[in-house]
């Protein structure tokens, strides 16, 4: 027993000693958010789809092979990131069912196999969803490539999705590039998109027509797709303004930690966001539009007076160069209004007058039969 505590006594001294230096060979594990380290790169195997070796590779036949792979019969392996990348570039132009497959892999693969979507894969799946929703014919009309940015931008404002967490500054400047291409291949085609919020349409007398909530007013499939678009343009940039607000901090603990675990990317939205938003809100609401929905919300950040020296001069001069051509607008509709209700008061009086003589010379007539019957009875 004594021979024990000696030993002991002697085994903590030697800890102890500033000198001393004690190997534990444990093995060693490198962390990284980019790639796997070589040696497990060589060591691992192959993946789900390296493993298939299709001879032609699409979402479909993609998704069906990483859901039997991450199923609970396969202890729910893990999916790797080059797969879901592989998925993505395997979507075909011009076909909108593997943009559809893209967005339910988003949704599936994040709710049943923890799967953490990186910038790399939001990159591929943005733009494998763009190249499938939009046909490749040789000349794309603004309708269909408005029908497929909204698709991409209603999935980027899914929570579930997971785009969110991870989409990319530029990413998102590139579908607003596609959205305003499309609006002005619209105008080129002699479409009105000038239609203002609240489902209103500016009418040929300078007013709004149905501007009060509730209000229907008849839009043609052209007008409502643009009004949608530029509501989606103005949700993205929100979303962007809300991540770069740090929400986490306002959060729970689990909830905070959860949210770490899944986001990648926390930019806000860059000047060149900004000032594509506020122009497609010009374009489809007018300049007040982009004001209240796009440059309000940006100032009204806590961290844009901290980390950032405000919006761009350029795009407040754009802004008020637009509201002062629609100040002109109205004052010139106005007048041609004024001037249209002048005449037509001028044609009711003369119509007045017109009506006045006519009678007067109905009864002229009247008495002068009534005196030349008259005559021959004297």
């Amino acid at each position: 027993m004594n021979n024990l505590i000696r030993g002991f006594q002697k085994s903590r001294l030697i800890a102890h000693r500033p000198n001393t230096q004690i190997s534990l060979n444990l093995p060693t594990r490198t962390l990284s958010t980019t790639s796997a380290p070589p040696s497990l790169q060589e060591t691992r195997g192959p993946s789900a789809l390296e493993k298939a070796n299709l001879p032609l590779l699409t979402p479909g036949h993609a998704i069906g092979i990483l859901q039997s792979h991450g199923s609970a019969a396969n202890n729910k392996n893990l999916l790797r990131r080059s797969d879901f990348v592989a998925l993505c570039q395997s979507s075909r132009p011009g076909k909108t069912k593997d943009a559809k497959v893209i967005a339910t892999a988003l949704r599936e693969f994040k709710r049943c196999n923890n799967f953490i979507l990186h910038e790399e894969g939001a990159r591929a799946a943005v733009e494998g969803m763009m190249r499938s929703m939009i046909p490749n014919y040789k000349v794309v009309f603004g309708k269909l490539r408005l029908e497929g940015c909204a698709f991409v931008l209603e999935r980027i404002l899914e929570r579930e999705t997971g785009l969110y967490f991870s989409v990319g500054v530029d990413v998102v400047d590139g579908v607003l590039e596609e959205v305003k291409k499309g609006i002005n291949e619209l105008v080129e085609r002699g479409v009105d998109v000038r239609v203002f919020g609240n489902g209103s349409v500016e009418t040929g007398d300078g007013e709004e027509a149905g501007g009060k909530e509730g209000d229907e007013v008849d839009l043609s499939d052209e007008q409502q797709l643009v009004k949608k678009s530029m509501e989606l343009a103005q949700g993205v940039t929100k979303l962007l303004i809300e991540r770069r607000s740090l929400p986490e901090n306002n959060m729970k603990k689990r909830a905070r930690r959860a949210y770490k675990k899944l986001i990648q990317v926390n930019d806000g939205p860059a000047m060149s966001t900004l000032a594509l938003a506020s122009e497609i809100s010009i374009m489809v609401g007018g300049p007040d539009q982009a004001r209240e929905n796009v440059i309000s919300p940006f100032e009204g950040a806590w961290w844009t007076k901290k980390w950032t020296s405000g919006v761009d001069q350029a795009i407040i001069d754009a802004i008020a160069e637009a509201e002062k051509k629609q100040e002109e607008e109205r004052v010139t509709a106005g007048a041609a209004a004024a001037e249209a209700q002048a005449a037509a008061e001028e044609e009711a009086i003369q119509d007045v007058n017109t009506d006045a003589n006519a009678g007067e010379t109905e009864e002229s007539t009247d008495n002068r039969e009534e005196s030349s019957h008259d005559e021959p009875k004297k």
